[in-house]
Formats: structure tokens, sequence, C-alpha cells
């Protein structure tokens, strides 16, 4: 405690280039969202952490595999987006693209899904949609599937994936997510196999949704599908 000095405000002007800005005529702030002083920083750092990477402190985790899918997909899942201006109808059209794009790989999705199911493997299925998410659910004929979307408040979910787990012992589950829904602090563990239907726009997401799955407890090698429509955003 008070190694920077009481209060933030040493340490931001010292570490994270705290300066003002003048925004409108009669309005200034302050922004603290820099760097400065990056080697002196990362010297001091030590005395009060520790930062390890996954592969340092989960030496026995086992192997995890990423294969992308070319899929060729319908013209009416395929938007020309560069013939869109850089403005704002550029920006929805690219949002429009990717939503498209999802629905054109669904087919793919659930013969996929239901291959690996068929050989043992439990399955997460993301997607970046809850519409596309749950036409999968629909559409998945192998027994145990569950639909975990933001729609689902946090305590049913939480119910959910218990429910998931305890099925998973006795046989192969499938569990149909979004991304926001169980991409951060839950432990899907019990699947080894991960289906990513479309992406989401930060891509530090689709490593989190990853790391649901291949993490502490997981026990066999995983492999994560990415499935890509060709000529798609």
């Amino acid at each position: 405690p008070e190694r920077f000095g009481k209060g933030p405000w040493k340490f931001l002007h010292r570490y994270a280039d705290a300066h003002k800005e003048t925004i409108a005529k009669h309005t200034t702030v302050w922004v603290t969202d820099g760097s400065s002083h990056e080697d002196e920083l990362a010297f001091r750092l030590p005395w009060v952490m520790q930062r390890r990477t996954k592969a340092e402190v989960m030496t026995e985790l086992p192997a995890r595999t990423r294969q992308t899918i070319s899929i060729k997909v319908p013209e009416r899942a395929i938007v020309p987006i560069w013939k869109e201006g850089w403005g704002k109808t550029r920006r929805d059209t690219l949002k429009r693209a990717l939503s498209l794009s999802g629905t054109g790989k669904i087919k793919e999705a659930v013969e996929l899904v239901t291959s690996r199911v068929d050989e043992g493997h439990s399955v997460v299925v993301f997607s970046h949609l809850r519409e596309t998410a749950a036409k999968i659910a629909k559409s998945l004929k192998v027994g145990a599937v569950f639909l975990a979307t933001g729609e689902v408040n946090a305590k049913e979910r939480t119910k959910l994936i218990a429910d998931a787990r305890k099925v998973a012992a006795k046989k192969p589950v499938v569990i149909v997510a979004t991304i926001d829904a169980v991409g951060v602090g839950v432990d899907l563990s019990f699947a080894d196999v991960a289906v990513f239907v479309d992406l989401d726009w930060v891509p530090s997401k689709l490593l989190q949704a990853e790391g649901r799955i291949h993490r502490h407890g997981q026990k066999n090698p995983v492999i994560i599908y990415y499935l890509v429509g060709i000529g798609t955003a």
C-alpha cells in the first residue's frame, strides 16, 4: 500500500503520462490512458506483482489445436462490403455482413458438431449472434443440447452449465452459446471440442472463449474449429 504514493495521481503522472486536454471551448479533462517511464515501472513492478503465462503455470495442460475450415456459403450470405464508402454506411454494412456470414454456415456447423458427438466428444459451439446460436441448437439432433445466450440470466446460465457437466459425465453433450454469454469466467473443461461459427469484433474475446475449454481441469487434447465463409466478411 502507498508504494506509488497516496491515491492514484502520483502513479498516473509518473507512469500514465497524465495530462490535461481541452475538448471544448470551456472544458478541460485529464487524460490518463497513456504510458511514461516504462523501463522504471517495469523495474518496480516485480516487487508487488508476479505475472505468469498459462504455459508456465499449467505445464500438464493437454495440447490445443486450431483448425480453420473454409465453407462455400450461399450468395445470400455474402455482402460486398468493398463497394461501400468508408463512413458509417460501411461500418453498418460490415456488421450486417458478419451477421449474414454466420447464417450461411449453419448447415456445415451442424454436420461438424454431429460427427464429433458421434465420435464421443462433448462440444461447445460459439456464435457472435444469439439468433444464429438458436438456429443451430434447434437444428441439432444429437440428444443433450443446451442453449446459453444473453437472454438467459446469469443464475440460470450457471445452473445450465452445471446440468451439462452432470450429463457430460455419462454421455457427450453440446452447449450452443453466444461468446459474450459464456466467454469469461465459466468452466467448460468437460468439453474438448469448440466450434466458432462466426467471429466477434474483438479477437481477444475469441481467445477468452477458447480458454473456457482449454483450462485447468481439462484432461483431453482440445481442438478448436473456426468456420470461415469463403467470400464473406
